[in-house]
């Protein structure tokens, strides 16, 4: 028994800790500071009291999920979203854990789709040929990553401090630094719904995952003690890739310079001049896209090859396999909940739903080859997500009589701050982004068409 619970652990943990703390959450928190961080609690507050309370709404009435949602809830639409919701996130998470090998391997940033696609299918071949040892591999790789990441910002730092020089350089790195342990940022209505949208989405909310986790769940694991293990390695993970893209900045700005100067070839200079006016706006501008900062980590390998850096193979290696396996362990638990979602609804055997969610996710992951539709699909978590976490927490407030009147309480509580910071980011989003990222907004709000027909699939079920 004890065996299970630690299996369950790592699910949950394995699940939680994914690409997002490497590429999303250093943005805010060198950009924010520790105000931005202090605030930041309240989010991560209501989200980890959301889980909880959606995994034992299906532990404690011991519903699968879809049934919960229309026998309990009568909310079947809420389901049909949150499965397309899942759709999306498993083509976004193999994306750019592909784009970890690819910048790895120095492959041009078209394969990274490619990769993305492999990666999905190791995890298919997982699911259906390892069976019971799909769970004993997700600890391992876990812990790998968890090791690769702490061993990547010790030796960065380690590095940084004697590699970085120049007085200017240093100015940079201690400008980030600063800002990152500081109280003095600014924080505006865009900045704060923006990290509501960031914790949701490095919890992994919107895909109906924590219902299904929780009809299987054991009585005897204590959940509390797992999200609080999560949300200590969650904070612990984002300030050391916090760290390590301060100490790339410093480096950058030194390694174009000494590029510039030295003679190296002028495509050279210009590429690590590039890098470093990207890790600047990175490390300074709050209001900088979605799509340009997830993808500015990536330059990180190139920065240290090509600045010659001590070590920079052994650091290199390290950081993108943390973001690969991070990516790993995020998508299979992600296409197992939504296998078991599918085989539910659908009726399917277990090897004709993982096979689905393969093909879809691979479909996902493949257009995401061109750079508008990266644009599109991300758009739908990083301005619509809010919303559809809010959808996905709706069901909570009919199961007063198996959680309470305070859960109840605290459920409605969430629901709405999450619905009003919601709304927010898709105003703020609607005025700022172009063309692509509007479409992707009004994309988020079709996948919440099924919700309006909660009636008819009610009578259809029947």
């Amino acid at each position: 028994m004890r065996r299970v619970h630690l299996l369950m652990a790592v699910l949950i943990v394995g699940y939680m800790l994914g690409v997002w703390n490497f590429l999303v959450v250093p943005h805010y928190l060198i950009t924010l500071g520790m105000k931005g961080f202090a605030l930041s609690l309240v989010p991560i507050i209501l989200s980890i009291g959301l889980i909880y309370l959606e995994l034992e709404s299906t532990r404690r009435s011991r519903y699968m999920m879809y049934e919960f949602l229309t026998k309990a809830a009568r909310k079947p639409g809420i389901a049909i979203t949150l499965l397309m919701f899942l759709f999306m996130m498993v083509g976004i998470n193999a994306y750019y854990s592909g784009h970890a090998l690819n910048s790895l391997l120095g492959m041009n940033q078209a394969y990274a789709a490619l990769l993305g696609i492999l990666t999905l299918l190791i995890v298919g071949i997982l699911l259906l040929m390892a069976k019971g040892r799909t769970l004993d591999f997700m600890a391992t790789v876990s812990v790998l990553f968890i090791l690769f990441a702490v061993a990547s910002f010790v030796l960065m730092r380690g590095a940084a401090s004697s590699a970085i020089t120049n007085r200017q350089s240093l100015r940079y790195l201690e400008a980030a630094l600063n800002s990152l342990s500081s109280f003095g940022g600014t924080l505006t209505v865009a900045n704060i719904a923006q990290l509501f949208v960031a914790t949701i989405v490095v919890f992994g909310m919107g895909v109906g995952f924590y219902y299904v986790l929780g009809s299987f769940m054991p009585e005897e694991i204590d959940v509390k003690k797992i999200l609080a293990v999560v949300l200590v390695l969650e904070v612990a993970l984002s300030f050391m890739a916090s760290f390590i893209v301060v100490y790339s900045l410093g480096f950058a700005h030194q390694s174009f310079k000494e590029s510039f100067f030295g003679g190296a070839p002028a495509t050279q200079s210009f590429e690590l001049y590039r890098h470093f006016n990207q890790l600047r706006a990175y490390t300074t501008n709050s209001s900088m896209s979605v799509v340009s900062s997830m993808e500015t980590v990536y330059f990180i390998p190139t920065i240290l090859e090509k600045g010659g850096m001590e070590g920079a193979d052994r650091i290199a290696w390290l950081l993108m396999l943390s973001i690969y396996l991070a990516g790993l362990t995020t998508l299979i638990p992600l296409v197992e909940i939504g296998s078991q979602i599918t085989a539910e609804m659908l009726q399917l055997g277990r090897r004709n739903s993982v096979f689905l969610i393969i093909v879809l996710g691979t479909l996902m992951t493949a257009i995401m080859y061109l750079a508008p539709v990266r644009t599109v699909l991300l758009a739908v978590p990083f301005g619509v997500g809010l919303i559809i976490a809010a959808v996905e927490a709706f069901p909570l407030l009919s199961e007063k009589k198996v959680l309470g009147e305070g859960a109840k309480a605290f459920a409605t509580l969430s629901l709405v701050v999450f619905l009003l910071m919601g709304l927010a980011v898709v105003y703020r989003e609607l005025r700022v982004m172009g063309l692509y990222g509007r479409v992707g907004i009004v994309l988020g709000f079709i996948l919440l068409i099924p919700v309006l027909f909660n009636s008819a699939l009610l009578k259809t079920r029947r």
